[in-house]
Parts: C-alpha cells; structure tokens; sequence
C-alpha cells in the first residue's frame, strides 16, 4: 500500500562509548531502557514503531506534526533521563510503501539520511517536512544546511529543530503570519551585513549563495576593482554558519577582528566576524574596495 507519511529514525548518539566505559552488560541494559522510552512517546503521539534497528528505532506518523513533536519530546526525555545518551533524530515526510509490516520509498530513505547528519541532541528535518507543520512548529524549525539528497537532481534546504525553545501559540502566530519556505525564521546572529563603500547589504540563510565580483550580470554586490574577477567569491551558509568560498583568479584576504589576515585562493572560511574582506590584494586600510562584515 502506498501514500505519504511521516518517517522519523532516531538513533542513540555515544552508545559505542558507553560499552567501552561501563561494559557491555550495564551498557546494553541502558540502551535498552532509552530505546523503550522513545519507542513509548512514538506510541503516545499516535505514531508506530516499525523496527528497532541495533540501537534505532524507525517509526511512522500519519503526518509531518506529530513526528516532530515525538522527535521534541524524545530530546528533552533523553536530556532528563539520560544525558550521554542523547538522539539523534531524523524526521522526513513523502511517499512511503507499506509492505509485510516494513516502510519503504522516499520519506523512508531521505529520513535515513538526514539522521546520518545529525549530531547527539540535534532534530534534522527536510523542507517537504517543514513546509506541513503548524505554525508553532515551523518556528522551531532554523536553516541549517542546503544537501542533495539521494537521487535527486538539485539540492535542498534543511532544518534543525530548536527543541528547547518554548513558544506560545500567540508568539508563533505572531512570527510565522506570512511564511513560506523562503521566510522560515533564523536563528539571532545569523543576519550578516555586508558594507561596501556607501552600499549596506543585509543577507539572510535563505539568500546564499550570494556572489560578490566584478561582473554586473552575475553578483549580487558589485566590487569595481581591477583585480576582482567576474565572481570573485560566494558566500553560502552551511551547518548553522555563514561561509567565505573564493573562486577567483587572483585571492581572497580574510581579516577577523583581533586575528591575523587569511589568504583564500580557492579555498574558504566560515565567517565568525565582524571583520573585513579584500578581493584580489593584501588588505590595505587606504583601499577603497574594502568590504567589511558584521553581524
């Protein structure tokens, strides 16, 4: 039988550490235990276990809400109970076949991967899934990474679920009234502002990669320096961070405030600012093209 459904795996980050350190009896009994209490939130959000798998379970929803708020109520029980034996969880909502009592097809096969990104503690969710929540939940929901997932043509955007942040349903409605998978809400700090001579420009998550170069026709901020090539550098944002990628024929120097200045010649740095950016030569406080970041 086939249709869509929500499929969540979650996975029990540090147990390989935990046989070493308390031995394999107390260590299996422990993870026993932690796979029982996640099996019983998918079982009180109406959800089902449909394997247990070494220490993971894979479980099924009916839609994309409650797998994540199982996926919540797993961290913040495993947080309680078990802090070394925190979750990592991924949630995926698309066409699933059932058969013989076993879930197969693309939300079983996006959510696989999406756990395998996922750090102890961490909540991964793909754009499809994110798109169906409920507004309280959509706000929960920060832009971590942009992937390709298995067997797709273009790459996605996913999302860290902020399990910890408690939010009024007013407070929601407040902050999600006009969203759209180009609105979701990002994190503090992650706003970073470009200034390029008497040019201010402000790029969120959903606005990388964002070119910066000599070409008109490409960038998105034009630098009008004769040694900025046409697309001199990009950023793009990537695991919670804004991202520096040089592309350019002739480098990128990279000044953090209070660090030594970084040579990029094809190469990239996240940006951790406020600091200044140079296309093409060393930084020079004289030189007009300087563009300085902050956040």
């Amino acid at each position: 039988m086939s249709g869509t459904s929500a499929i969540l795996f979650a996975d029990i980050a540090g147990s390989s550490r935990l046989y070493k350190e308390a031995g394999d009896n107390q260590a299996r009994q422990l993870v026993a235990t932690a796979l029982e209490e996640m099996a019983s939130v998918v079982t009180r959000l109406h959800g089902r276990v449909v394997k247990t798998i070494g220490d993971e379970i894979m479980a099924q929803f009916p839609s994309a809400s409650p797998a994540i708020e199982a996926a919540i109520q797993i961290q913040r029980l495993r947080h309680a109970s078990q802090p070394r034996l925190l979750a990592r969880i991924g949630v995926h909502f698309g066409q699933t076949i059932e058969q013989g009592g076993d879930v197969f097809g693309e939300a079983v096969n996006d959510a696989a991967a999406l756990v395998r990104i996922a750090k102890g503690g961490q909540i991964i969710t793909s754009s499809d899934t994110v798109r169906t929540l409920g507004d309280r939940l959509k706000s929960q929901a920060r832009r971590f990474d942009k992937i390709k997932l298995k067997g797709a043509d273009e790459s996605t955007v996913i999302y860290v679920i902020d399990w910890e942040q408690e939010t009024t349903a007013t407070e929601a409605t407040q902050v999600m009234s006009a969203i759209n998978d180009d609105t979701l809400t990002i994190p503090p700090g992650s706003l970073l502002e470009l200034r390029y001579q008497d040019k201010r420009t402000s790029i969120t998550p959903n606005q990388t990669p964002f070119i910066v170069g000599r070409d008109h026709g490409i960038a998105h901020l034009q630098v009008l320096s004769t040694v900025a090539s046409r697309d001199h550098f990009r950023i793009e944002f990537r695991r919670g961070k804004f991202v520096l990628a040089d592309n350019s024929t002739n480098g990128t120097w990279v000044q953090l405030e209070g660090q030594e200045p970084i040579y990029l010649r094809r190469e990239e740095v996240p940006l951790t600012g406020p600091g200044v950016i140079s296309v093409g030569q060393a930084i020079n406080p004289d030189n007009p093209h300087l563009i300085r970041f902050s956040f």
